[in-house]
């Protein structure tokens, strides 16, 4: 995420395809609102919507009532408040609507 901050966008596409194979499954999901959005910048829009789009679903799949016995996003509720930011910047960098998350 650093090197998309600072602009650095292709290099940033590695680093996150890296981030995606994570054990936690939320912080892959944010690792491909990132890439969508370097993807963006890149001016590859059918690349990142197709990113955006991934990263929502997998999010969806996340979100099964009764999943985690520590309540309704677990213990991974840091993680999951990342994704929702990332998720409403996406939105608007590359001007699509925020889908409801759940």
């Amino acid at each position: 995420m650093a090197a998309y901050r600072t602009g650095k966008h292709a290099e940033a596409l590695g680093v996150l395809r890296e981030c995606q194979k994570a054990r936690n499954p939320y912080s892959a999901s944010t690792a491909l609102v990132f890439e969508a959005m370097a993807l963006h910048h890149l001016g590859q829009p059918g690349k990142a919507r197709a990113a955006l789009e991934r990263a929502d679903a997998m999010y969806r799949d996340l979100g099964e009532p009764g999943r985690f016995p520590e309540g309704p996003f677990g213990r991974d509720w840091v993680d999951v408040l990342i994704f929702q930011i990332a998720r409403e910047e996406a939105g608007r960098v590359m001007k699509l609507p925020v889908p409801d998350p759940r």
